[in-house]
């Protein structure tokens, strides 16, 4: 018993204070410098992720107070382009989201937010360029994302406008072959889907752009559970039930607690008191930017 309490008196005589948490922040802002995530401070110096929680609650309030962080200032898209140009250059290519983590002044999580998924970075980083006349100041990098986005003559997403043609006889349904939904071009499942399993797989190769980090599928209910990035840097454990309609939910006789998102291919539930992912409209709206 003494030798238990000896052990919890050491250990709370090492365990750092708010100063000294200060200052191991500031060191390693100055070592890297940047800001450094929480896992770098972790991994880098002797504070622990219990010490941050217990000192400040937060991570972010531990930067508060180091005067590195104030609360609601959000950067502009200027001193974004600036971060993820400088990172570009650096790197001589258009940077993973990894790449931008080791080597940006600011985390990914702006990015994200204005531009609605890391992979809509370089498009909308390449219009705000030219809206803002960048390539006097950043030509390569500027090149760099035009080659990037549009690639060859007419770019990445030239489509080819067919001339009007005689009518063409209406086609005839073969009643004992498959139906396939409308044919996608920006996801890797080609054709929209025509039952729930072509749900969970479309949802699948947008999660991340949604936000959403998936820890688990299941064949019961709810479908499946996962962390959804509510904030930049703050994520939330959420339940999911996926549907080919909204309304299947209802007809399924889930109940209304049960799941906090609702995801289907079309939402026909107009009263659903659950949030509603509409994966359609999510598709749609990713043909749009390409």
């Amino acid at each position: 018993m003494r030798k238990k309490n000896a052990q919890k008196e050491a250990g709370a005589r090492s365990a750092p204070g708010k100063q000294e948490i200060i200052g191991e922040i500031r060191k390693l802002r100055k070592k890297l410098g940047r800001i450094p995530t929480l896992k770098e401070l972790v991994k880098l110096t002797s504070v622990s992720r219990f010490a941050i929680a217990t000192k400040f609650g937060m991570y972010k309030n531990a930067l508060v107070e180091c005067g590195l962080y104030k609360p609601g200032n959000k950067l502009s898209v200027d001193e974004l382009f600036r971060d993820w140009a400088t990172v570009a250059r650096k790197l001589g290519r258009v940077p993973s989201i990894a790449e931008y983590g080791r080597h940006a002044k600011y985390s990914h999580g702006p990015l994200i937010s204005y531009f609605g998924g890391w992979r809509h970075v370089p498009a909308g980083l390449l219009q705000h360029g030219r809206a803002q006349q960048m390539e006097q100041e950043w030509p390569d990098v500027m090149q760099l994302l035009a080659w990037y986005v549009q690639p060859g003559p007419g770019g990445a997403g030239a489509r080819k406008q067919l001339p009007p043609g005689p009518a063409m006889p209406k086609p005839r349904i073969a009643p004992d072959e498959p139906i396939y939904g409308a044919p996608f071009f920006v996801t890797p499942l080609a054709m929209a889907p025509t039952c729930e399993n072509g749900v969970i797989f479309l949802f699948a190769t947008v999660a991340r752009d949604l936000g959403f980090m998936m820890i688990r599928l299941q064949t019961g209910f709810p479908d499946g559970e996962g962390f959804r990035e509510v904030e930049p840097g703050r994520w939330q454990l959420k339940k999911l039930e996926f549907e080919l309609e909204s309304r299947n939910y209802l007809l399924h006789g889930h109940p209304v607690g049960g799941a906090h998102i609702l995801v289907c291919w079309k939402h026909n539930w107009p009263e659903c008191p659950l949030e509603v992912i509409e994966l359609r409209k999510v598709v749609s709206a990713l043909e749009r930017r390409e």
